[in-house]
């Protein structure tokens, strides 16, 4: 039986997937006649009516370019049922985020997943095409700033106040001045393969400003953070990692320095699955204080007292 529009907009990311996997053939088809350079959003945007249709949604129940002041250019890039129902935007990026930065296209979809968390939907998702380096780009960048960057099925990217304070420059520049309603959650429903090294993302964003147990929803802008308050880093970031590794280290020792190897050590012994380069970058260079420069999050963690020898500051 086909699904009316109503019921897609009330739907489990589950029955959404074979809209999202008929938007990646459809892309991997261009590819494959030789369009692939001529691919954009319109594309996909295309390719997803046409899924909608083959779903059973009658195209006059799904609009493009829906005027919404919150979203990027004011625009919600497709509707299904009225800004109420379905909200979906769109990014493709295959043709230009290998030459950047990786903190800029991060920063992109940091303020898409941030804006979208504002409308008042009843679904909400973030569609992109990336490629596989940039991916790999953007989960490092992310490792170095607390944040789990969503780049496997099942992996949520949460996004609190403190990750965004302390992104380096250039992905606040690309963020903009994005509303937020905090905490933002994202979780990644689908990976599809397009064509080479480029996969299709589709991440759902969760209601707006759902607090966690005892927490309230925050509003905002992302601004320069404060450097009189740290933020606390989300279970399972390199950053939180790596705090519990230098506790369990100094809990255990009658001293109160550690050493970046004693801290690499730990973690790989707990299985951590954030490689001895990253855990040496982030502590020696993010977390300590003495360090400060272009793309450093300062978060001002540690401070260092000899080679390769650190103190926790007081009050982390």
């Amino acid at each position: 039986m086909a699904r009316t529009a109503t019921q897609l907009a009330r739907d489990t990311p589950e029955l959404w997937s074979p809209v999202w996997a008929e938007v990646a053939a459809a892309l991997s088809a261009h590819w494959r006649a030789g369009r692939g350079h001529l691919l954009t959003e319109d594309a996909m945007r295309l390719s997803a009516v046409v899924a909608l249709g083959d779903a059973g949604v009658d195209p006059s129940r799904v609009t493009a370019d829906v005027p919404e002041p919150v979203l990027r250019q004011g625009m919600a890039d497709l509707v299904v049922d009225g800004l109420s129902g379905v909200v979906v935007q769109l990014r493709y990026s295959a043709a230009r985020t290998d030459s950047r930065p990786a903190a800029v296209p991060m920063g992109e979809l940091l303020g898409d997943v941030m804006r979208l968390g504002c409308v008042p939907a009843r679904r909400r998702w973030v569609v992109q095409v990336i490629s596989a380096r940039t991916t790999s780009h953007l989960a490092s960048a992310a490792d170095r700033h607390s944040l789990v960057w969503p780049s496997e099925v099942g992996r949520r990217l949460v996004v609190e106040r403190g990750a965004l304070e302390w992104l380096p420059a250039a992905a606040q520049r690309a963020v903009g001045r994005a509303p937020w309603q905090l905490p933002v959650v994202a979780t990644c429903t689908d990976v599809l393969a397009v064509h080479g090294e480029l996969a299709l993302f589709a991440l759902e964003v969760e209601t707006p400003g759902a607090p966690p147990p005892g927490g309230e929803a925050e509003l905002g802008e992302v601004g320069p953070r404060r450097r009189d308050e740290p933020p606390e880093s989300p279970r399972g970031t390199a950053r939180a990692e790596i705090l519990d590794a230098v506790r369990r280290i100094l809990a255990a020792s009658d001293q109160d320095t550690f050493g970046v190897e004693e801290v690499v050590a730990d973690l790989s012994a707990r299985g951590s699955r954030f490689a001895a380069a990253t855990v040496r970058t982030m502590l020696t260079s993010h977390m300590c204080a003495d360090v400060r420069g272009r793309g450093i999050a300062a978060f001002d963690d540690v401070e260092r007292v000899g080679p390769g020898t650190y103190r926790l500051r007081a009050g982390r």
